[in-house]
């Protein structure tokens, strides 16, 4: 999947492109101790790309040094409907 969204790189909007897809952090259906369950998990964006709209190489480098930071930050701006 595929959003516009927007950075902020030194005081200044950047538009991007953020690709990413939808991940869960259940572990599915298990058993403890005779008891059957089931760990439906949670649903998150996990980023995979963030590119910026209009390609400048300070913006590319910024990106890439800060990637998790970055990922982080927008993953939270991304709702996930049940």
């Amino acid at each position: 999947m595929e959003i516009k969204l927007s950075i902020t790189i030194d005081e200044e909007e950047v538009p991007v492109e953020v690709s990413y897809h939808i991940a869960n952090d259940g572990i599915g259906h298990y058993e403890f101790w005779g008891a059957k369950c089931n760990d439906r998990g949670e649903d998150y964006p996990d980023i995979d790309d963030i590119i910026p709209v209009t390609p400048n190489p300070a913006h590319l480098k910024y990106i890439t040094e800060n990637f998790e930071n970055l990922a982080t930050k927008l993953a939270d701006e991304i709702a996930i409907e049940d």
